[in-house]
C-alpha cells in the first residue's frame, strides 16, 4: 500500500543533533515549468526513525513537499534551513582534476586535427604527382585510363575518410569546449561563494521492512522555452521539423541522466481563480458646476465608465496584464524520450523533444502597394503528436538559412499553420500608376470624381523552386478602399485578372476589401495585373483614408 504525505506545515519536532539518519538519494525525474521545476528524489529506507536528506536547494518551497512511502507510514516532515559558509576543498579539487583531464584531452584532439591536416596535404600531393605522371605519359605514349581511375578512386576514398575523421574531431572539440566552459564557470561560482543557502529535509517514518521513499519538491530558478528548427526541402514539398527546448536551472543541483518532462502548467499561480465582483448602477447626485466641467449627463456617464473600468469591464487598467493563461487553456506535458542532463549554470541546455517531416504546400505572396518583394511561405499541417507552443523558429530553405520566424499562437496537432520562408530573389515586381484623373462637380453632377489606374508587372527571372517548365504562381494582394460613409462611392473595374473566389480569399474581399489574384508567370516572361478605382463624393467635402 502506498502511503503519502503532503505537508504545508511542519509536523515533526526537530530531533536532537545526531539523531537523524543520513539518507542517500538520487534524482529520478524533473518536471520543468515555465519558471519553476518539480524534482523527484528516490531513496531506500531500511528501518523506522528520522531520516535526513541534506543539501537540497535553498529555493525549495517548504509548502510544496510531497513524501511517499511504498509501505509503512510517514509520521512527519520538517524542512531545516542551513547556510554553508564555504565549499569543501575536496569538491573544488575534484572539479580541478576533471578540468585538467578535459584540457589534456583537448590538447590531444588539437594534435589529432593537425595530423589530419598533414595527411590531407600528403594525399593531395600524391594526387598531384600522379596527375603529372599521367600528363607526361599522355605526351609520350598512350595513357592508361584504368590506372588513372584507380588513382582517383584511392584518392577519393582517402579524402572521404579524412572528411569523416575531421567532422568527428570538430564535434568532439565543440563538446569538450562546452564541458570545459561549464567546469570553469562552476569553479568560478564555487570560489566566489561565501554563503550558500541550503535546506535539509527530515522525514520520520514507521516501517516493518525496507521501503522505497520518494520526495517531491518545487524549486525556483528553473524554466524552459520552446525552440524550433524548420528545414524546408529544396523542392518545397516538405519541411523537417525539429522541436527543441531550451531548459535552464540555477538551483545548485545537477540534474544528471534524469527523466525530463516539460510542462506548460503554472503551479506558482495556484489552482483557484477570482469570482465575479457584483456591479450596481445608481443615479449620481448632482454636483455643483465647475469651469469647463462636463454636463451632468456626461459626468454621470463618466463615473459609470470609471467604476466599470476599475472592475475590468470597460478596458480599465485594474485587470490588464495579469492573465498569463496560455491561449485555449493549454496545459500539456512533453516527456522526453531519453534521460537528459541539465547542469546548474547561467546558460540554458538545449534538448530534443522530437522530429518529424511534414508535407508542405508552397505559395508566393506579394503586396505591391507596400512592398515589391515576393515572399515565399508554406502551408503545413501539424501532423506531430506535440502542441507547438509560442516560440522562436530558425528557418532554413534547402541549405540556406532564411532567418528567424516566430510562432505567436499555439499550433495544436492536426492544425494548419503558415511557415514563412523568406524572399524569392528570382521574381521582380513593378507597380506603376497608369492613369490619374480628377473631375470637379459640373452642371449635371454635384459630386467630385477621382480615377486611379494601376498596373502590377511580375517578371520571372528564375524563381525556385518552380514547375518543370520554370513557371510559378504568385498571389498578388491589394487593399481596395471601402467607403465608411454612405455618401462615398467606390467602384473597381478594369480588372484583367479574375480574383480568387474560394472562401479563404473571398472572406478577405468581403470583410476587408482585400482583393487577391493568382497570377501564373512563365520562366523568362512577365505577367500583369491591371485594375482601376473610381471614387465619387459630395462637393465641398474632403475624403481621407484610414484603417
Amino acid at each position: 500500500m502506498l502511503a503519502s504525505l503532503l505537508l504545508p506545515a511542519l509536523l515533526l519536532a526537530a530531533p536532537a543533533e545526531g539523531e537523524a539518519l543520513p539518507l542517500s538519494s538520487h534524482i529520478t525525474e524533473v518536471v520543468v515549468h515555465g519558471d519553476s521545476a518539480r524534482v523527484r528524489r528516490s531513496a531506500q529506507v531500511e528501518k523506522s526513525g528520522v531520516h535526513q536528506l541534506t543539501g537540497l536547494p535553498g529555493s525549495l518551497d517548504p509548502d510544496a513537499i510531497r513524501v511517499r512511502l511504498s509501505s509503512g507510514s510517514v509520521v512527519g516532515v520538517e524542512v531545516v534551513d542551513r547556510w554553508q559558509k564555504s565549499v569543501p576543498d575536496a569538491e573544488v579539487q575534484a572539479l580541478r582534476e576533471r578540468l585538467d583531464a578535459l584540457q589534456w584531452q583537448r590538447r590531444e584532439l588539437v594534435d589529432q586535427q593537425t595530423n589530419l591536416t598533414l595527411l590531407r596535404t600528403h594525399v593531395a600531393g600524391l594526387l598531384s604527382q600522379q596527375a603529372d605522371a599521367v600528363r607526361q605519359q599522355t605526351a609520350t605514349s598512350q595513357p592508361d585510363p584504368a590506372a588513372w581511375s584507380r588513382v582517383l578512386a584511392f584518392a577519393a576514398e582517402q579524402l572521404a575518410a579524412l572528411d569523416d575523421k575531421e567532422r568527428a574531431a570538430e564535434r568532439a572539440q565543440r563538446d569538450l569546449d562546452t564541458a570545459i566552459a561549464d567546469l570553469e564557470a562552476q569553479l568560478g561560482r564555487l570560489k566566489g561563494r561565501d554563503d550558500v543557502h541550503l535546506r535539509d529535509v527530515l522525514v520520520d517514518v514507521l516501517v516493518d521492512r525496507p521501503a522505497a521513499l520518494e520526495v517531491e519538491y518545487l524549486v525556483a530558478d528553473a524554466g524552459w522555452r520552446p525552440l524550433y528548427d524548420l528545414r524546408t526541402a529544396a523542392d518545397g514539398t516538405s519541411v523537417d521539423l525539429a522541436y527543441r527546448a531550451q531548459v535552464w536551472q540555477q538551483t545548485g543541483e545537477e540534474w544528471t541522466d534524469v527523466a525530463l518532462v516539460l510542462s506548460t502548467a503554472q503551479p506558482q499561480r495556484g489552482a483557484q481563480g477570482p469570482d465575479p465582483v457584483p456591479v450596481r448602477l445608481r443615479i449620481a447626485l448632482p454636483q455643483p458646476p465647475a469651469a469647463a466641467a462636463p454636463s451632468r449627463d456626461d459626468e454621470s456617464n463618466f463615473r459609470v465608465r470609471e467604476a466599470l473600468g476599475e472592475l475590468g469591464y470597460t478596458g480599465g487598467t485594474a485587470l490588464q496584464g495579469k492573465s498569463t493563461v496560455l491561449p485555449q487553456g493549454l496545459s500539456v506535458q512533453f516527456r522526453l524520450l531519453r534521460p537528459e542532463t541539465v547542469s546548474s549554470r547561467d546558460r540554458p541546455s538545449t534538448v530534443l523533444v522530437g522530429e518529424q517531416t511534414l508535407a508542405l504546400s508552397l505559395e508566393r505572396v506579394c503586396v505591391p502597394a507596400l512592398d515589391t518583394t515576393v515572399w515565399v511561405r508554406g502551408q503545413a499541417r501539424n501532423a506531430t503528436p506535440w502542441t507547438m507552443l509560442p516560440g522562436a523558429a530558425a528557418v532554413y530553405f534547402g541549405q540556406d538559412y532564411v532567418g528567424q520566424s516566430w510562432f505567436a499562437e499555439p499550433v495544436l496537432p492536426e492544425q494548419e499553420f503558415t511557415l514563412h520562408l523568406g524572399a524569392d530573389q528570382g521574381l521582380k515586381v513593378e507597380r506603376v500608376k497608369t492613369d490619374e484623373l480628377h473631375e470637379e462637380p459640373g452642371l449635371f453632377s454635384k459630386r467630385q470624381v477621382d480615377t486611379l489606374a494601376w498596373r502590377v508587372r511580375l517578371s520571372n527571372l528564375g524563381a525556385t523552386p518552380a514547375r518543370p517548365d520554370g513557371s510559378v504562381d504568385v498571389l498578388v494582394r491589394e487593399a481596395i478602399p471601402r467607403p465608411a460613409d454612405e455618401r462615398i462611392e467606390v467602384e473597381l473595374d478594369g480588372e484583367n485578372q479574375r480574383p480568387l473566389t474560394d472562401e479563404r480569399w473571398a472572406r478577405d474581399d468581403r470583410e476587408q476589401g482585400i482583393r487577391t489574384w493568382l497570377v501564373p508567370v512563365a520562366r523568362g516572361g512577365t505577367a500583369d495585373v491591371e485594375f482601376r478605382i473610381t471614387t465619387r463624393w459630395p462637393e465641398h467635402t474632403l475624403v481621407e483614408a484610414g484603417s
